[in-house]
């Protein structure tokens, strides 16, 4: 199963995550918004904020990862980009030491 890095991108703001079915990813994110019960409070309150309640016309592929490889590589993965991009809708800020 591929798995992928993605990122939501809408005026200047930006979330980086991954998952392993980026679909039900984007399921879960819209209906976390709309139950008003999102893990991430900066990404819903800017969604909120400018009346997005359907994440997956912002979302940008950033990688798909065909091998195998464990969630810990993957998070490690996703850890570049958030180095790389310093997006700030994201809860977990960017590892300056990786």
């Amino acid at each position: 199963m591929s798995k992928t890095i993605y990122k939501f991108h809408h005026n200047e703001n930006s979330y980086i995550g991954s998952t392993t079915n980026l679909k039900m990813r984007c399921f879960a994110h819209n209906q976390h918004m709309k139950q008003e019960r999102h893990k991430n409070i900066k990404l819903y309150k800017y969604c909120n904020t400018e009346g997005i309640n359907d994440l997956r016309p912002f979302i940008e592929i950033l990688e798909v990862i065909e091998e195998e490889i464990t969630k810990e590589e993957l998070r490690e993965k996703e850890q570049e980009y958030l180095n790389e991009n310093k997006p700030n809708l994201n809860m977990i800020k960017a590892n300056r030491n990786i």
